[in-house]
């Protein structure tokens, strides 16, 4: 499953409510027993780390048939990869 586009108001920023709504899709991704993916750029790889997601090494990824040149994040997972395809632009 694909987690994407977590966002919270400016006025709320830093409250802890991305957080939570992360920790929320954790869960149900886990109760789903699925892997779980996302995509972001580098200014959001710490937030996720701090809510239990992996950057994943690869040598190359392609996203909807285009390279793709940022971080691939997955949940509780480790292991790097050579290629990455996802099928679907998020």
């Amino acid at each position: 499953l694909g987690l994407g586009c977590v966002c919270v108001d400016k006025w709320i920023e830093h409250g802890g409510y991305g957080k939570q709504l992360v920790k929320a899709a954790n869960a149900f991704i886990r109760s789903q027993q699925c892997e779980g993916s996302l995509l972001c750029k580098d200014s959001l790889v710490g937030f996720y780390q701090k809510c239990g997601w992996n950057d994943c090494t690869y040598q190359t990824a392609e996203v909807a048939g285009g390279s793709y040149h940022n971080h691939i994040m997955m949940l509780d997972q480790t292991d790097s990869s050579v290629r990455v395809s996802i099928n679907r632009n998020f």
